[in-house]
């Protein structure tokens, strides 16, 4: 169960967060980025993204609260590093100081929540919401009706 959490964790921890950050436009008018992706992506929106090409992308341009290491290991992320109440049912994370969106303006907490709480907001129809869903209340936030 721990592990399921900090999994959903990580992957809810991906939403919001550009791993991108420009040091000067001189470079970033010199910087190109060249990679092969295969199908078009749907989408690269971080809340309503599915499939490899969009993932794929995605990957390249946000990174999470944490990120899975080559063993699957958890390892800090956007955040230096984290605590987790003896009960389980709080994480506190710290953010890196030098966490910054691609417009060199710092990464704060609230950049996560309001990602976490999109994804959650009907209105986004975000197909993976369910991954939040072991967050307190993140699953009475998601009411879409199917038909």
């Amino acid at each position: 169960m721990k592990r399921k959490v900090v999994c959903s964790l990580l992957a809810a921890s991906l939403l919001p967060l550009s791993l991108f950050s420009v040091a000067s436009s001189a470079n970033a008018a010199e910087t190109v980025l060249v990679k092969g992706n295969g199908a078009e992506p749907g989408s690269i929106d971080p809340q309503k993204v599915e499939g490899v090409p969009g993932s794929t992308i995605d990957l390249d341009l946000f990174e999470g609260l944490t990120v899975e290491g080559p063993n699957g290991d958890i390892l800090p992320g956007a955040a230096k590093s984290w605590t987790v109440s003896k009960d389980h049912l709080v994480y506190t994370f710290k953010l890196r100081e030098d966490a910054k969106w691609s417009n060199g303006k710092p990464v704060t907490a609230q950049d996560f929540v309001y990602g976490m709480q999109r994804a959650e907001d009907p209105k986004t129809a975000s197909t993976y919401a369910y991954l939040l869903y072991p967050i307190k209340n993140a699953k009475k936030l998601m009411r879409i009706n199917y038909l």
